[in-house]
């Protein structure tokens, strides 16, 4: 399993430090970190500032593969520019502005996990029907996990094949998650079929937290 941290320009520039402390625990094949780049009507002090935290992430990881996003590309272009790099099968993904559960075990949840599941992640509240953003499929109430119709890009592991995949087909201008979302809203009855494209599982008990970071502007 190899680690991935996306970041961008932030106010917050220690939030970083918080996420990767939050994993540290975690034994990985390779470690990367993907910087997404600038839109072209950033100023010049937003440029200044981006280029000394992205130096400081240099400096702060020499043990992390440093991946820089030529222009902007948000967390989707962020993740296709990653997954070319990566020779794991599978995948743990932080944003720059979450902490993981504390003491949280990927490798025990893959060893665990339903035979069908691609996508694993890790929410930030428990999941109440049906004011949740996205359906709950089904409770599998004999293992730590629930099957979900979408899932949080915040925190989550992922089958790289899979989700290589599923971007060849489909795309969004920012986000990943955010393709399932709209697949529901036009689904129909037969939810599985939706829910095959995708085969997330929340991890039930276990809980990020969002640091909520802000975009430098």
């Amino acid at each position: 399993m190899d680690l991935v941290v996306t970041t961008s320009p932030i106010v917050q520039q220690g939030f970083i430090d918080k996420a990767i402390e939050s994993v540290k625990h975690i034994p990985f094949l390779k470690k990367f970190i993907v910087c997404d780049g600038l839109p072209q009507t950033a100023n010049a002090l937003i440029n200044q500032k981006y280029s000394i935290y992205k130096e400081k992430v240099k400096r702060d990881y020499p043990d992390f593969t440093i991946i820089e996003s030529p222009d902007h590309r948000w967390f989707i272009g962020g993740i296709r520019d990653f997954l070319n790099k990566s020779e794991a099968k599978w995948i743990f993904c932080i944003q720059h502005d979450v902490t993981a559960p504390q003491g949280c075990d990927p490798h025990s949840v893959l060893e665990t996990k339903p035979d069908d599941a691609k996508i694993l992640f890790y929410n930030h509240k428990p999941m109440v029907r049906p004011n949740h953003w996205f359906p709950l499929v089904e409770d599998c109430v004999a293992l730590p996990f629930k099957k979900t119709f979408g899932w949080s890009e915040r925190i989550f592991l992922f089958d790289k094949d899979h989700m290589k995949g599923i971007l060849e087909k489909y795309n969004h201008k920012k986000f990943i998650e955010r393709i399932a979302y709209n697949q529901t809203l036009h689904r129909n009855s037969d939810l599985e079929e939706y829910w095959k494209i995708w085969r997330c599982y929340a991890i039930k008990d276990e809980y990020h937290t969002h640091l909520v970071g802000k975009t430098l502007r």
